[in-house]
């Protein structure tokens, strides 16, 4: 069955390598937001506008259904990344603290959620061993 599926698989493999790859990225940026410590508002715009693309390119993937979970996981992973990022850039305008803890808390989130996409996927994509 599995030989059978791995056109299916590959292609959708394919189709998600740049979204897996912006959140790999992303992860110094939001590290940065989650410690209070950064970016600056260049790496905030240049982040949030690539997970906006990654966004796009995930809600336009049609998972297999091996992968729906995972791909369900990346995807919340890369809004939570972005509504971080956005956070960020919206406590340095405003100077709002409670803003850069939301945006700390959201970071904190998308990383957690970012291994754990990145863990399932690779375990939904690989083939099934014998015990």
């Amino acid at each position: 069955q599995w030989n059978a599926r791995k056109p299916v698989i590959a292609a959708y493999r394919d189709r998600i390598d740049r979204p897996f790859r912006v959140l790999q990225r992303a992860t110094g940026a939001l590290d940065d937001v989650r410690t209070f410590s950064g970016p600056s508002v260049r790496v905030l715009a240049t982040t949030e506008a690539a997970l906006r693309e990654a966004d796009a390119l995930l809600r336009h993937a049609v998972a297999p259904d091996e992968a729906r979970a995972a791909h369900a996981v990346a995807l919340s992973a890369v809004q939570l990344a972005t509504n971080a990022v956005r956070l960020r850039r919206e406590a340095i305008d405003t100077a709002d603290m409670q803003r850069a803890r939301d945006a700390s808390a959201a970071a904190a989130g998308a990383l957690m959620m970012s291994a754990r996409a990145k863990v399932d996927m690779d375990r939904a994509l690989k083939p099934p061993t014998l015990p």
